[in-house]
């Protein structure tokens, strides 16, 4: 490891429990307070679930207050000169991409996930992203869809990664639909980025021991909670991991 890069050596257990989580469910939202790590554990979730560092297979965009649907799915764009063009917005380009590439996975990373309306920039796509949807069968067609375009529905290989940021309290209400699609993994400060490499005078280097092979601390949970200080479902995620972890490994 190069001097003064940071890292976030996760447990090989909290590894594999994100992988599983995010198998079983195709959606996840990784959530925490700042500093914690939350960027480097979705792009290394990314990486473990396509097998590569082929940044193709990867797509990134950012939620804010003023995202809607055309930025997001497809809507219209002015042309100079006058007039509007139909564009693809980044889901349903990336998933065209996916679509042509079944036997690969695609990941779509979501910073921010919590800053935009969910129901403004999926509509009726969100009811898609669950994991029981991913078939043409449940296909719909889209808003700006010409008539002689097939019915849009979201591959079986696409994964969908969001991150939220729990210390944010003005945006702790997440809508229930958008909860009960997505699986919540909280990363709690035991797993934050530590520095590699010289540190700045009087500050410490967290200890080894933080970050051993031990099993995760009580702070990661699988919860269906998602404001910052909030009880969190421990006894579920006890039930529900076991299985889970059954479905494969690394």
């Amino acid at each position: 490891m190069r001097r003064g890069r940071r890292s976030i050596q996760f447990t090989s257990h909290l590894v594999r429990e994100l992988v599983e989580l995010c198998r079983y469910k195709k959606n996840i939202i990784i959530q925490g307070p700042p500093g914690v790590g939350k960027t480097f554990a979705a792009s290394r979730l990314a990486h473990l679930l396509i097998g590569t560092t082929n940044e193709e297979q990867i797509q990134r965009v950012q939620f804010h207050p003023s995202y809607s649907y055309e930025d997001f799915v497809q809507g219209l764009r002015p042309v100079e000169g006058g007039g509007f063009v139909r564009k693809d917005g980044p889901l349903l380009s990336f998933c065209k991409d996916a679509l042509e590439d079944q036997a690969s996975p695609y990941v779509l990373i979501i910073d921010e996930i919590n800053r935009g309306n969910i129901s403004k920039i999926l509509g009726d796509l969100l009811s898609l992203i669950e994991a029981d949807k991913r078939d043409p069968r449940y296909g719909v067609t889209l808003a700006y869809a010409r008539d002689d375009e097939p019915r849009f529905h979201v591959p079986p290989n696409l994964f969908v990664i969001g991150m939220m940021n729990t210390a944010d309290r003005s945006l702790a209400f997440v809508d229930y639909a958008l909860r009960r699609r997505f699986v919540f993994f909280d990363l709690g400060v035991r797993h934050r980025a530590v520095r590699s490499g010289p540190h700045p005078q009087g500050s410490r280097s967290p200890s080894p021991k933080d970050h051993s092979g031990a099993a995760p601390p009580s702070s990661t949970r699988l919860s269906r909670n998602c404001g910052a200080g909030e009880p969190l479902a421990g006894a579920r995620r006890e039930r529900l991991l076991p299985s889970l972890l059954r479905v494969g490994a690394l």
